[in-house]
């Protein structure tokens, strides 16, 4: 059994470092407990950091992080629990540190730290597999995260799953390039033989191509495997929520196929420099070496996750934002800006990464920003309102020509419906695209 420790001291918590860290409030790596009394759902916590990138736990806060601590025969049977915990309460025993930290007379705070386990997947005495999900913790159920996480670990390795592809989906002519290179020896020609050295060289097994000899060497792996593409567009400039594209292009085939279509795309589409001091008549230079592409492009075919559905793949988007503001809130700086920007990313943090998350909503403020230009162009000429009523009716006209504008509406004619059901006692129309 193996896990990662922190040797004695590295946590060093006292009371100004504990204040530090309750005031970052609760994340996928750190817990706030008032008490733990039940063994069994400490065990599930731990196991959840034990599967996930390791944190603490703080026994003696409530959940809004006040300091009330415990008594010291409170940590005596604190620590037992914790103890039964590692050892009984799950399976793959981890080695938890604990440190006693004073907030008051005859107050301790527990704090727990669990390292990040080097034997993954850990289970409760359930046999249940727990990882973290923002500050709470959920089950693994799905088989798509369950071969995601062995896949992490090196238990399963998404090269080597079965796909419905048999051999004779199989490139010859690459299989002829490759084997006499590598292997040194030449192609046989009789399907058995062929079989029996695709499942030496791991590409196939029982007749059937695995992920990475579908991906390497057969005629048209998309017929099999769809999603195994690359899209590539050039936007102008920097926003990708542009309505047009300078140039687009689909790259399917094999991974060496996909690989030199888009780094083709690439430098295509990357403006050359004139070398300093070299004539008009010598070739460009590319503004970033070529060998930066290169590398992105096999990390990104190479490392890819090959099973997600869209529930884990929002779970691991939900997991990136948490290790965003994580990181952006440990060790802040003591300058007043750095913990004015601490500050605002603790309230609003959140908000800021909302994006990543939620389908449809930009990383950037342009849309909102576009929308209410021409209000501010007006106001500065016009000098804006000089009472309620004036201010009410331009917060409306604005809405109503912003919003028409934004779901390609004409908002002449929304007026002129509005003016009609107030004389006839109808309802009036909603600006929403999908009223509820």
């Amino acid at each position: 059994m193996a896990c990662r420790l922190e040797a004695p001291g590295d946590i060093g918590m006292n009371a100004r470092e504990l204040k530090r860290l309750t005031a970052l409030g609760e994340d996928s790596g750190r817990q706030f407990k008032e008490d733990v009394r039940n063994a069994d759902s400490l065990a599930a916590e731990m196991v959840a950091l034990s599967n996930s990138v390791g944190g603490v736990i703080l026994i003696g806060l409530k959940d809004g992080g006040m300091p009330v601590g415990v008594s010291p025969a409170d940590v005596r049977r604190v620590n037992r629990l914790i103890s039964n915990a590692a050892t009984q309460g799950m399976r793959g025993p981890i080695a938890p540190r604990t440190e006693n930290v004073h907030v008051g007379k005859d107050r301790i705070v527990v704090v727990l730290t669990i390292p990040e386990g080097l034997d993954k997947p850990y289970f409760d005495r359930q046999g249940v597999i727990w990882v973290k999900a923002g500050p709470d913790k959920r089950r693994v159920q799905s088989k798509e995260e369950l071969q995601r996480l062995f896949q992490a670990i090196g238990l399963v390795y998404a090269d080597e799953v079965p796909t419905q592809a048999g051999i004779e989906r199989v490139s010859r002519g690459r299989l002829r390039e490759f084997v006499p290179e590598v292997f040194g020896g030449e192609l046989p020609d009789d399907g058995d033989e062929l079989a029996r050295l695709l499942e030496n060289m791991n590409l196939a097994r029982d007749g059937k191509l695995n992920l990475a000899g579908l991906l390497l060497f057969a005629e048209r792996p998309q017929s099999v495997r769809p999603a195994f593409v690359v899209k590539a567009v050039r936007y102008p400039g920097s926003d990708i929520a542009s309505d047009t594209y300078l140039d687009m292009e689909d790259f399917e085939g094999t991974l060496s196929a996909q690989f030199e279509g888009a780094l083709a795309f690439i430098l295509r589409n990357l403006p050359k420099v004139q070398p300093k001091g070299s004539s008009v008549n010598s070739p460009g230079k590319l503004p970033i070496p070529r060998i930066v592409f290169e590398e992105l492009l096999v990390n990104a075919l190479i490392h890819r996750h090959d099973a997600m559905e869209a529930a884990a793949f929002a779970t691991a988007l939900s997991e990136a934002r948490e290790s965003i503001l994580r990181e952006a809130l440990a060790d802040v700086p003591e300058t007043r800006p750095a913990q004015l920007v601490g500050k605002r990313l603790r309230v609003h943090g959140a908000a800021y990464f909302q994006f990543i998350t939620t389908p449809g909503i930009e990383p950037t403020n342009n849309l909102a920003e576009r929308a209410i230009r021409f209000v501010a162009i007006d106001r500065r000429i016009t000098q804006g309102t000089r009472g309620e009523r004036g201010r009410q009716w331009s917060e409306r006209i604005w809405t109503v020509l912003a919003t028409c504008a934004a779901q390609g509406r004409s908002a002449f004619d929304d007026l002129v419906q509005v003016v009609q059901t107030h004389f006839t006692g109808q309802p009036v129309p909603s600006l929403l695209a999908h009223p509820p």
